[in-house]
């Protein structure tokens, strides 16, 4: 094994990845609040990572145990960043070297399985295109595809977790030749994550029992067979979850449905799957096959359960993926680079472009956002749920400064389910009065102030939408505005921040 070029490789790749914290740090001397990932700091709070920790967001627990440790949400995102994606680099490299694909093979596989997710995702400008004719045309409520771009391995805690949990699993299943192994892992695996992986092994065992079975069918029989049972099975599961496991706050966030959808990566995934099948190994023709569907089979789990669960969160996360690992099997072989020659030598570097891209801009972010003043951080060490900054982006990331801290007043996080809005909003309707009886400040915060009416409302209605692709009518929570119009006035304890000359400072 030469593995100085697969260091070399995946050095890169994770030093790329932390361009963002290493700037910030290099500009701040020590905090970091930074984000990769949609929804990042909210689940790297504090508060929210103990109150949502679970098997389905295994990925919880370690960021709850690092803030005991003494670590903030910034730097927890920092420890995660350089070790997961480089500890997912070189599993999925073993799992090269376990299939016997050869040192040049395992390292483009790696690469691809960690960066292919872009192709489908909003980094790629294609995407991002057809998303918005998508939108504008009302086609979107039937199509699974998505404008989100970051890179799913550098979203912590999940699915980065998962994505190495699933790696390892797979490394065991390969080297074992069971499946064991890769069921074990599912109860811990991000959700979105874990539905096309669940049906991509239940479609193998159903596979395998026909099989042993003797029941006299061709081999495409027994795959169609296979991939329904394996359908029905994984629909079965997930309602009998969703029943059981779910809060009832949760569930009213999912649409009532029982319509089929498209999924844009297992069509991406078809295509290449069609070009690239000689040069896949005739053993993994099929597995290849069958995580072309994952994400079809993923998106419509509602045809037969009646409950649409984010198909554009499956979308972002299991379905690049599987898009990932067919483009991995298949480029990977000599004799097809051979055939594609500038074709597949200009997809893998089309993928490179996305990635470097999309690093170099979130370095950028990292370095324009303003420094912390140091009464800004001792105020947060004191009491961060009333620090009060008016932009939404602000108030999240400094909920990542100081270890356990709470989130600070205005986080737009305190209005979702899992953060127990009923308890928040008082003191939301105790912060709201004394900011807009301030001149000072009232047209400063009107807007953030606006969105968190809404969120308190509507349960984030709007945030549903976008995961459902789907209109549905939420019950009004609460009357924000005649709440509101009876709250006493009272003194607050708020300590006001903005932002001034680069900096994050008091403002009295």
């Amino acid at each position: 094994m030469r593995w100085p070029r697969f260091a070399f490789v995946a050095a890169v790749l994770v030093l790329a990845i932390n361009a963002a914290p290493l700037l910030q740090l290099v500009k701040t001397g020590g905090d970091l609040y930074y984000r990769n990932g949609d929804a990042e700091p909210l689940y790297l709070q504090y508060d929210l990572s103990a109150q949502t920790q679970a098997l389905s967001r295994f990925g919880q627990w370690p960021v709850t145990l690092l803030h005991e440790a003494g670590l903030s949400g910034g730097w927890i995102n920092f420890v995660f960043d350089l070790s997961l994606p480089l500890a997912f680099l070189i599993l999925v490299h073993l799992v090269g070297q376990a299939l016997e694909l050869g040192e040049r093979a395992s390292i483009l596989l790696a690469t691809l399985a960690g960066l292919g997710p872009l192709l489908t995702s909003g980094a790629n400008p294609l995407v991002r295109e057809m998303y918005s004719r998508a939108l504008a045309s009302g086609a979107i409520p039937w199509l699974a595809l998505n404008d989100a771009a970051f890179l799913p391995l550098a979203r912590t805690p999940e699915p980065q977790l998962s994505l190495v949990i699933l790696a390892g699993a797979t490394l065991i299943a390969v080297r074992r030749r069971s499946l064991l192994p890769a069921f074990i892992s599912l109860p811990f695996l991000y959700t979105f994550l874990a539905l096309p992986a669940a049906f991509i092994l239940l479609t193998m065992l159903a596979r395998l029992v026909i099989e042993r079975l003797k029941v006299r069918v061709s081999e495409t029989v027994r795959s169609g067979l296979g991939c329904v049972l394996g359908w029905i099975t994984l629909s079965g599961c997930a309602a009998l979850m969703l029943t059981i496991a779910v809060p009832t706050a949760l569930r009213e966030f999912l649409v009532e449905t029982h319509a089929p959808m498209l999924s844009l990566s297992s069509g991406l995934a078809l295509t290449a799957y069609a070009v690239l099948r000689r040069s896949i190994r005739p053993g993994l023709r099929g597995f290849a096959l069958i995580a072309c569907l994952a994400p079809l089979a993923a998106v419509n789990i509602q045809v037969l359960m009646g409950w649409l669960v984010s198909p554009v969160s499956v979308e972002i996360y299991g379905g690049g993926q599987s898009v990932a690992i067919v483009l991995g099997l298949g480029l990977a072989a000599p004799a097809q680079a051979d055939r594609l020659g500038r074709a597949a030598k200009a997809l893998i570097g089309f993928t490179l472009v996305l990635f470097f891209g999309l690093c170099a801009w979130q370095a950028l972010l990292a370095w324009r956002t303003p420094v912390l003043d140091d009464g800004v951080r001792d105020a947060l060490r004191r009491n961060a749920s009333r620090v009060a900054a008016s932009d939404g982006n602000i108030a999240r990331l400094l909920s990542m400064v100081v270890p356990r801290q709470a989130r600070t007043a205005l986080d737009f996080g305190q209005t979702y389910p899992q953060a127990d809005p009923d308890r928040s909003f008082p003191r939301y309707l105790d912060d709201r009065a004394a900011i807009l009886a301030d001149p000072r400040r009232s047209a400063a915060y009107a807007g953030l102030l606006l969105a968190l009416d809404r969120g308190y409302a509507h349960n984030n209605e709007d945030q549903a939408y976008m995961t459902s692709h789907r209109p549905k009518e939420y019950r009004t929570s609460v009357d924000v505005a005649r709440e509101a119009a009876r709250w006493p006035s009272r003194s607050h304890d708020l300590t006001f921040v903005t932002v001034r000359d680069g900096r994050i400072v008091l403002d009295p």
